[in-house]
């Protein structure tokens, strides 16, 4: 690892030092324009933005929308099913208490066809 260390400051400083002798062989005027142009970038990154408009402030919220409709979500449906079964249960046992004759039940589908029928009709 250390190599490499070494490898890329080499390189960092031979970049540096080509980049300073390009400097040296222009005018005056052109190192103040771009020492200007420099400034006013340098200026331009230090400037806060505006909090509403942070990117990340906006994924955050829609992450957390996101995480509680999936709880929502997942809550309904585990929810809703127990219901349903629980109140069949209900029914079933206040049949099966019932002290009435238990063989109506047995053609169940028989009579519910029926009733179906007859509201076509």
């Amino acid at each position: 690892m250390t190599g490499n260390n070494d490898m890329g400051r080499e390189v960092a400083e031979k970049v540096r030092q080509a980049l300073d002798g390009s400097v040296a062989d222009l005018d005056g005027r052109t190192v103040e324009g771009l020492r200007r142009l420099r400034m006013t970038a340098i200026a331009a990154a230090d400037a806060e933005k505006p909090p509403w408009f942070a990117v990340h402030r906006w994924l955050t919220a829609g992450g957390v929308a996101a995480f509680a409709v999936l709880v929502v979500a997942v809550s309904l449906w585990f929810a809703i099913p127990r219901q349903n079964q629980t109140v069949a249960q209900v029914e079933d046992m206040d049949i099966l208490a019932s002290h009435e004759h238990l063989e109506i039940y047995e053609d169940m589908d028989f009579y519910r066809w029926l009733a179906a029928d007859r509201n076509i009709h």
